[in-house]
């Protein structure tokens, strides 16, 4: 945390990135179907499962990573989900753009942007915003840095959700109950038509629903 607090006082006065510039970086990488190297996926701990580590500075508005996965409409996404086993899990992202209600598929995807774990807001640990970026008529997701990011900080976001079991857990720092148990177990509760889950099960997945910025 000392190499976090040098840096937000050495780039106080460093400027933003504005979004115009970010987001033509992000197309960049978009188009490339690649990661931007600055980030690596590290073992949290045995609860968290996996997370999104920054491996150099970010200035606040720098594009990180895109949330790269298949783009399907709201519908077709809760249809999909239901079919996911419980051992696999999901990482799908539901958000609204251009009057239209989308979800991106992160489930199988080779890039990194579907490990960055959440961050209820206002908690000192979220450092990261969803935006979205179009592109040929299409929205593509990515994070941008909402502050200043310090070499070996987890990159966080927040999920959009209120009510997730973790934020719920108290006398417990935000850290232990952040994403998942196994990362890759995410479920959004109102696709399903069967029983409500057990609580095991409810602790292991949740629903992303976009905060998404234009």
């Amino acid at each position: 945390m000392a190499g976090t607090r040098e840096l937000r006082s050495s780039r106080r006065n460093e400027r933003a990135i504005p979004f115009d510039v970010a987001k033509e970086e992000a197309l960049r990488y978009i188009t490339l179907g690649k990661d931007k190297p600055g980030c690596s996926v590290k073992q949290v701990d045995h609860l968290i499962g996996k997370g999104l580590y920054a491996e150099k500075e970010y200035r606040e508005g720098e594009f990180i990573v895109e949330y790269s996965g298949d783009l399907l409409l709201r519908k077709d996404g809760l249809e999909r989900e239901i079919f996911y086993p419980l051992e696999k899990g999901s990482y799908i992202y539901f958000f609204a753009w251009d009057s239209t209600k989308y979800c991106l598929d992160a489930t199988n995807s080779k890039q990194q942007g579907r490990y960055a774990n959440d961050a209820a807001p206002g908690d000192v640990l979220q450092n990261a915003v969803m935006r979205c970026v179009p592109n040929n008529g299409l929205p593509n997701l990515a994070l941008f840095a909402s502050r200043n990011i310090g070499v070996g900080e987890e990159v966080r976001y927040d999920y959009g959700v209120k009510d997730l079991p973790w934020r719920k857990q108290i006398e417990r720092p935000p850290v232990v109950f952040v994403e998942k148990i196994e990362r890759s177990l995410v479920w959004q509760q109102t696709s399903c038509s069967s029983p409500p889950p057990e609580d095991s099960r409810e602790m292991q997945r949740t629903e992303r629903v976009g905060h998404v910025w234009v």
